[in-house]
């Protein structure tokens, strides 16, 4: 892999209770997004009076193959504003497993480039080299090469 290659990697070593290592990772996500997407498991599910707040950042709810971890029925896209990163950062990295809303990404230029499976404790990233390099020096694992490039399925 050379310093400027991206390829998409997996951790599954974060615990529960590794609060600052997610708040870390989430940093680099909300600085970077535009975007940010979760996967509904259920068409029946609930939307909470939480979730409808959020409703006016809604731009999408759709299926689609390509996202980098698609499970559930379908996914919903919200533009990324300050209300939806107050949101995201209330939550406890354990928060989101069987949260309403699962498996949240963040998507750039209209590629996602980070994707969580909490129930599988997956987190993935397409980086390079140098990321790669920076998130081991903060004791991360980012061991799996992740084999699924979204962006080469379109």
């Amino acid at each position: 892999m050379s310093n400027t290659e991206n390829r998409y990697y997996c951790d599954d070593s974060l615990k529960y209770g590794e609060e600052e290592k997610w708040q870390y990772l989430l940093d680099y996500a909300l600085e970077k997004a535009e975007f940010v997407e979760f996967n509904v498991l259920y068409t029946n599910q609930e939307i909470t009076l939480e979730i409808e707040s959020l409703s006016e950042f809604l731009v999408e709810k759709n299926k689609r193959g390509e996202k980098i971890y698609s499970n559930g029925n379908y996914f919903v896209r919200y533009k990324l504003s300050d209300e939806l990163k107050e949101f995201i950062k209330s939550k406890k990295y354990g928060d989101w497993n069987g949260y309403n809303y699962e498996d949240m990404s963040f998507v750039k230029n209209g590629k996602e480039f980070f994707a969580t499976n909490t129930h599988e404790n997956l987190i993935i990233i397409e980086m390079n080299k140098n990321l790669k390099e920076k998130l081991t020096e903060k004791k991360f694992n980012f061991w799996c090469d992740w084999g699924k490039n979204p962006a080469k399925s379109e």
